[in-house]
């Protein structure tokens, strides 16, 4: 077995193939001594000597280095580099350690961190979920530790972190200790201040298949259609047991559409399938129904508006007319005349509804 100093003289040798080498070696040694020989290596003259040293670095969390020292150590050395693979690899590496080892205190070092005009881009995914698992490995301090970070000035400052912070929620939610964010985010669900995060956190409960989200989440489709295909994707991996027929069936419309690749033929068969389904469920269907006339998927508008045009039923074409009368939707209310002068041409639906709805003009 080679001894350390017989690897520090390969690393500082003339061969750059022996030099990287012999540095990947050191990162295989969990010792103080090759902590701080790799330490060392972060001014090397061989800038792939310098990546392989911090990649290395972050795995260091424990042979006697003190987290911030460490981080400190990195952060220093990726302002001050110019390769652009070594520095990636510097704040990767204090990314990595903070989202270990990260306090409180650390995370608004982080989105300071990620404003520096020396930052790498694209480590701001590795740093926004760095700060995410502080946050959760923190769950006492929730949501007054969350709310610090979405408000920090950086974020509004730079469009680019927020973005970052954006993706990172959405997609870091499947790590075990990312749970203990989940109250958090059905909180912020119900501000509007926080609605440039609200898809994200609708596809954070979503991967986290959060049970207790339910209730939210068809609020959520209810109220603000840009939100259906978020909501209606997460209600698609929390499950569709406890949903109602209706919802179940959007759901699954939404799979299809957004997640499989049916032929043409097949595709064609179980969105007509779908449609009929709807217009079968009777007046039940038909909030869901005017609510995906405005999905922002033309798939899933034209299957609402295929499945309320194969309705017959009087009792659910009222149910129409006074839920679009209801919500003063002169586009929905239209529709709903256009039907019942449809498939009612005698007029005997109107007449059945006269003490309830007033036809547009």
């Amino acid at each position: 077995m080679r001894t350390l100093g017989s690897i520090l003289g390969r690393v500082n040798g003339a061969e750059p193939a022996a030099r990287r080498a012999a540095a990947a070696e050191l990162g295989k040694r969990r010792t103080k001594a090759a902590r701080e020989a790799l330490e060392s290596c972060l001014d090397h003259r061989d800038p792939e000597v310098r990546r392989i040293a911090a990649a290395a670095l972050g795995q260091f969390l424990d042979a006697g280095a003190g987290p911030v020292a460490l981080v400190r150590l990195l952060v220093r050395a990726a302002r001050l580099e110019n390769d652009v693979r070594a520095q990636l690899a510097m704040w990767r590496a204090a990314a990595r350690i903070l989202s270990k080892r990260g306090r409180l205190c650390d995370v608004p070092r982080v989105t300071g961190f990620m404003a520096e005009p020396r930052f790498a881009d694209d480590c701001m995914g590795d740093m926004c979920a760095a700060a995410l698992a502080v946050l959760a490995a923190h769950p006492q301090a929730l949501p007054s530790s969350l709310l610090g970070l979405l408000e920090a000035g950086e974020l509004a400052a730079h469009p680019l972190i927020q973005t970052a912070l954006q993706k990172a929620i959405a997609t870091n939610a499947g790590q075990r200790l990312a749970r203990a964010l989940a109250p958090a985010y059905l909180d912020l669900l119900q501000d509007g201040a926080y609605a440039a995060y609200h898809p994200a956190f609708i596809e954070a409960l979503g991967n986290m298949r959060e049970v207790r989200a339910m209730g939210t989440l068809l609020e959520r489709f209810e109220t603000v259609p840009a939100l259906q295909d978020k909501v209606l994707g997460a209600l698609s991996l929390i499950g569709v047991e406890n949903l109602d027929p209706v919802m179940a069936c959007a759901v699954r419309l939404h799979e299809t559409i957004y997640f499989r690749s049916p032929s043409e033929r097949e595709f064609s068969t179980f969105f007509y399938e779908s449609a009929q389904k709807l217009s079968g469920m009777g007046p039940q269907a038909v909030p869901v129904l005017l609510r995906l006339l405005d999905h922002p998927n033309g798939a899933m508008r034209q299957n609402a508006r295929f499945a309320l045009e194969a309705i017959r039923d009087p009792e659910t074409l009222v149910q129409v007319l006074r839920i679009a009368e209801n919500r003063r939707d002169a586009a929905k209310t239209k529709l709903a005349w256009e039907l019942v002068r449809k498939n009612h041409p005698d007029h005997s639906l109107k007449a059945l509804a006269a003490d309830q709805l007033r036809e547009m003009p």
